[in-house]
């Protein structure tokens, strides 16, 4: 019998006291709780795309995840940090189709053994499936090509494999790279991209009706700063926040390249993360994802001579105003294309919560309350 439930008899029975509500107090919960621990990204240094993960921190120690001799890349993990999901062609190889694969850690700190022969697909539609991201442990959020050749965002529960449609766009657009507000995770953002528009980002909330404005277009909305003509690639800061994302202007702003900024969850309020550290120097931005703890960003850096490579920046703060606190670093500047990036966590185990005898603690109370009565009858007995 846990605290919990001998808490609730006792108070049946009249015989909780005080002193025992505060032994242990319970632990409140927080949205995708946990340390940052090492990156995964896709590359193709071993001439195939497979998934690795880095140690940010020793960026020497670089773990090949899987062994496709085919395509595994956009990686994804999960909020327990068990659980990796990738985008792989392995079943369809070389035809352009490719499904969601679940691979599993064996302990919840062991992240460098995810087993790529032991990667299971979570569906396996006729039509190609991609960006995948956890909406929890349970599910995960992809873009799925229907019948009529465009991308709808479906849910597909990892126990049953059951697929569910989360949101179809207008004739003639693609909606992918959805990722869950964590702390609100009926807010997905998501890129979605129309014939003859550029690549936006909007904001759907499953919670409300569609509407005009659900989903949101985030990209047009009040408060934009810099003429930005495209924007794609959102990721939720730790505490739902922020969102940041990849921006192209016109040649006026940062000679056309992308570059990351920051936002509102409504759109407003955009800012630049380093401005005058990529402005005129011929490097592109992209992909960028937030660090469980919300003191870094990893993101893909594109240079004329280097490459793509993986790099992080420590952040001033989330909400990045205007620069980050040190400059970015390369973190995987062996030979790639290296890209696609996303933080592993390692969560803090729940607290467990010791069982109380019952019978001590009603023993307990009973002395007091026996106790009070012998008090009162001597003090009659005095007068």
């Amino acid at each position: 019998m846990n605290l919990r439930r001998a808490s609730s008899l006792l108070i049946g029975t009249g015989l909780l006291t005080t002193s025992i509500a505060v032994m242990h107090p319970l632990a409140a919960d927080a949205a995708f709780p946990g340390t940052n621990a090492r990156v995964v990204f896709d590359s193709t240094r071993t001439g195939a795309v497979n998934v690795f993960s880095v140690d940010p921190n020793n960026t020497s120690d670089v773990r090949m995840l899987t062994s496709s001799n085919n395509i595994d890349e956009l990686p994804f993990g999960s909020p327990d940090g068990t659980k990796i999901v990738f985008r792989s062609d392995r079943a369809n190889p070389g035809n352009g189709q490719g499904n969601i694969y679940i691979s599993s850690a064996a302990a919840n700190l062991d992240q460098n053994t995810f087993p790529p022969d032991g990667a299971t697909a979570l569906n396996t539609g006729g039509a190609d499936d991609k960006d995948p991201s956890f909406v929890d442990d349970t599910t995960v959020v992809y873009s799925h090509k229907d019948v009529g050749g465009n991308y709808r965002l479906f849910t597909v529960l990892v126990s049953t494999q059951v697929s569910t449609l989360l949101l179809a766009p207008p004739a003639g657009c693609d909606d992918a790279q959805a990722v869950v507000n964590p702390v609100t995770v009926t807010q997905f953002a998501f890129t979605r991209t129309c014939v003859g528009q550029a690549a936006q980002v909007y904001l759907y909330d499953s919670a409300v009706a569609l509407s005009g404005t659900n989903p949101k277009n985030l990209t047009a909305a009040a408060g934009i700063t810099y003429p930005v003509t495209t924007d794609d690639g959102p990721d939720w800061a730790p505490d739902g926040s922020r969102i940041a994302l990849s921006g192209t202007g016109g040649p006026a702003l940062f000679g056309g390249l992308n570059q990351l900024y920051s936002i509102k969850p409504d759109g407003s309020d955009r800012q630049t993360f380093w401005p005058t550290l990529t402005a005129g120097t011929g490097k592109n931005d992209r992909f960028p994802a937030y660090s469980p703890d919300g003191t870094k960003l990893a993101f893909t850096r594109q240079a004329a001579t280097t490459g793509s490579d993986v790099w992080t920046s420590e952040l001033a703060s989330l909400a990045s105003t205007s620069t980050a606190s040190s400059g970015p670093r390369d973190i995987t500047p062996a030979r790639g294309p290296d890209q696609h990036p996303n933080w592993l966590r390692i969560t803090t185990p729940p607290v467990e919560v010791p069982e109380v005898p019952l019978v001590p603690l009603i023993s307990l109370s009973a002395a007091l309350l026996l106790g009070g009565v012998m008090l009162r009858r001597r003090a009659h007995a005095a007068t």
